[in-house]
């Protein structure tokens, strides 16, 4: 009976001390759970704020890289106009009259060159030398590339590839084809181009796939 006391009072400490641990862990965890939270939820509004911040952040960039890509293509068609106004044409009265357009984008002041470039395509009677030679011209392709960084405030320097072709009634269907190099000035905000340079041609002769 005293063995079974003893036994029975062990077992109902034990059974006391796992109750103390177990209720001391309780709050324990209790405790850090209701301590943490708070931290916690301070962290996620955090983490929240910054993402939102990126977002944002992102979302500028896009849009200025959206704003500039548009602005360089709106640059590249006001370039290509410009060549295709020089270049593309179904007679002499046509090339006058485009040339005519084309000059509108060139301040001759700071360009005095431009017409040793670009012939009037008039005689000095001013008759028309390509219609007389019944002259066409073609476009085929243009190509910009724009220097970076800008040297001058609103200025830029664009290196273009042009490829053009050109037939008269000697050559029948046969062309005068070539690749010229040009570089050029552009004043955004004059809208001008204020420098302009022939870099480089390269000429040959190619039967015409006229398009």
């Amino acid at each position: 009976m005293k063995n079974k006391s003893v036994v029975q009072q062990y077992a109902n400490l034990f059974a006391f001390v796992f109750l103390v641990i177990g209720l001391t862990l309780t709050f324990v965890f209790w405790y850090k759970s209701h301590n943490l939270q708070p931290n916690l939820n301070h962290e996620i509004k955090q983490e929240r704020k910054l993402t939102q911040s990126r977002q944002t952040e992102q979302s500028k960039v896009e849009t200025i890289n959206v704003a500039q890509t548009k602005q360089e293509e709106n640059r590249d068609k006001v370039f290509r106009k410009f060549f295709k106004d020089m270049y593309q044409y179904k007679n002499g009265t046509e090339y006058v009259k485009n040339r005519a357009e084309a000059l509108k984008l060139v301040d001759q002041k700071q360009v005095p060159n431009f017409n040793k470039m670009y012939a009037t395509g008039l005689d000095d009677n001013g008759q028309n030398i390509l219609n007389a030679t019944k002259q066409k011209g073609y476009l085929k392709a243009a190509k910009f590339y724009t220097e970076s960084p800008q040297q001058e405030k609103n200025k830029i320097v664009v290196h273009a590839l042009i490829t053009f072709a050109a037939t008269n009634h000697y050559s029948d269907d046969t062309a005068h084809q070539g690749d010229v190099w040009f570089k050029f000035t552009y004043d955004e905000q004059a809208n001008k181009i204020v420098k302009f340079d022939k870099e480089g041609i390269m000429e040959q002769t190619t039967q015409l796939n006229q398009e």
